[in-house]
């Protein structure tokens, strides 16, 4: 009896660590595995008992984040271990409520309820000030432009449905496989081979997969409509505002940024490149996320930073947009972005509304200062540097410039679409995020990061631009396209014209409607179906 549990648990254990597997390399630019990889952990939730559900699940969202998420150790192994337990914990509780839907409903509920599901904990842990974006499915299909398309009505949580749609249709086809009855591996593939054989299985049992294949089909040929009409080349004869910009890429390496000894060479590498990008005769020049090295006191025209910026306009004589570090008149540090028009005066502010756990504040700061071993740890590893939280803004600000309106986000706040969108229906025409990624050295948080921004486009229809510090820096047009792009690790400039876009899209306007239409459906269902959790 032991021997036969272990190995029934075995084949659970395995089924998880290919889905987390999956999923972790389906980001950024193998997306057609996310198609698939959910399906073993399905059949893992279906047969485990209840106990095991919670550990299945931490397993996989283990490997999940852990191996998506690898780069966070070039920052400290401490950050890495705890937003990937952070993670693993959410996604466990994802698939203990899964186990239950796979249990307690019929093949044709579970369709519904487990993408609908799916989409109410991705969109809900979003809210939360520890979400930072990472482990979106609908992120693995950036690339795929016709079906990211339908981001313009749902967002990305739209295409996160479909996916996990798709996955669960291949589940109920494959549901005749009942993998508890075997006794290994070996016995399985001869029940396969059996099930095979009975000519009644195949109609039987794709009726699902059908029906997800359909769907898709029709999302994709809605999709060319907006793709093509959202064309660069289309949009030119529209009678748009335009604007230049040039974004700087100084590509100075995080050792040299957090050290106090080189601030007069980061200074100098930014004007340089600032000189170098007046050949283009831009009407914005773009800085990263923390480009100047110098605090700057909102109440304070006399500090240092703002007389250094003061000058570098002079000589350059254009509009800047830069991401610094500031401080208000209470004393709250933020991580900011602000606008100096080509005079030197500040147009305006926008201070980051979603701070980043374990890189610009520590959660529970009390609590680890309180308890002798964790403070031991804190103050020895590379954590320490956070000697002050940055405070999280609360305005969503948007600056008017030229014969339109812009608004920006800051580093990772790209990933979490609801802050871009709320910029976009306060009038915003163009998007930017300023970052910067020289943490990650030259890993593929990069391109994930990078990609992200993609999807903002898409759901937006707008021009999104990244300037990123040590790469990528780019463009995205409203459909998606990469227009111009940086390479990684490169100090350099990037100059474009771009369109303000007055009008919005569905996604833009109305925001996440999507997202609580699939919360609608859930408490229908567990409006009917409430008796079950009495069990």
């Amino acid at each position: 009896m032991i021997r036969r549990f272990l190995k029934r648990r075995n084949i659970l254990i395995v089924f998880c660590i290919i889905s987390g597997t999956l999923l972790a390399i389906s980001f950024p630019n193998n997306g057609f595995l996310a198609w698939i990889a959910l399906i073993p952990l399905l059949f893992s939730l279906y047969y485990c008992t209840k106990i095991e559900r919670f550990l299945l699940g931490f397993l996989t969202g283990f490997i999940f984040f852990g191996g998506q998420m690898y780069w966070e150790l070039y920052v400290t192994p401490i950050a890495w271990i705890c937003l990937t337990l952070l993670c693993s914990i959410y996604f466990s509780i994802l698939c203990y409520f899964l186990h239950i839907l796979l249990k307690k409903t019929k093949s044709w509920a579970r369709l519904i309820l487990i993408p609908s599901f799916w989409v109410i904990f991705e969109f809900f842990w979003s809210l939360t000030p520890l979400a930072f974006g990472w482990g979106i499915l609908g992120y693995s299909q950036h690339y795929f432009l016709p079906l990211l398309q339908i981001t313009r009505i749902t967002g990305i949580y739209g295409v996160s449905f479909l996916i996990v749609f798709f996955n669960v249709s291949l589940f109920e086809s494959l549901q005749l496989f009942k993998i508890n009855n075997f006794k290994n591996f070996a016995n399985l593939i001869e029940h396969l081979v059996r099930l095979f054989r009975k000519k009644r299985w195949l109609p039987y049992s794709l009726k699902y997969l059908f029906s997800a294949i359909i769907l898709i089909i029709l999302i994709i040929i809605y999709g060319f409509s907006p793709f093509l009409n959202n064309n660069p080349k289309n949009l030119f004869f529209k009678n748009l505002n335009e604007i230049k910009i040039s974004l700087i890429q100084p590509n100075i390496s995080q050792s040299i940024k957090i050290s106090s000894y080189h601030k007069d060479y980061i200074l100098e590498t930014l004007e340089k490149l600032s000189i170098e990008a007046l050949k283009n005769n831009p009407d914005l020049i773009v800085f990263p996320e923390s480009a100047v090295p110098l605090l700057f006191l909102e109440e304070d025209e006399s500090n240092t930073s703002y007389m250094w910026i003061k000058e570098l306009l002079a000589d350059i004589k254009t509009n800047l947009l830069t991401g610094i570090f500031t401080k208000d008149k209470e004393g709250n540090f933020h991580n900011s972005v602000i606008i100096f028009d080509k005079d030197g005066k500040i147009i305006d502010i926008y201070e980051k509304i979603h701070p980043i756990p374990f890189g610009e504040f520590i959660p529970a700061r009390r609590f680890i200062n309180n308890i002798g071993p964790l403070r031991f740890i804190y103050e020895n590893s590379p954590l320490r540097i956070l000697k002050e939280d940055v405070i999280a803004g609360k305005k969503f600000t948007i600056f008017p410039i030229f014969q339109g309106k812009i608004g920006s986000v800051i580093c990772f706040e790209s990933a979490l679409g609801q802050i871009p969108q709320r910029l976009r229906h306060k009038g915003a025409q163009i998007l930017f995020v300023v970052t910067n990624d020289g943490w990650f050295r030259d890993s593929i948080e990069l391109e994930q990061h990078f990609y992200m921004g993609r999807v903002r486009a898409v759901e937006n229809g707008v021009y999104f631009i990244q300037c990123a510090n040590t790469g990528i820096s780019g463009v995205f047009a409203p459909n998606g396209i990469i227009l111009e792009s940086t390479n990684k690790n490169e100090a350099c400039t990037l100059s474009t014209s771009v369109y303000f876009i007055p009008g919005q899209t569905i996604y833009s306007k109305y925001g996440d409607v999507f997202s609580y239409l699939c919360f609608l459906i859930f408490l229908l269902w567990l409006f009917f179906k409430i008796p079950i959790f009495k069990r």
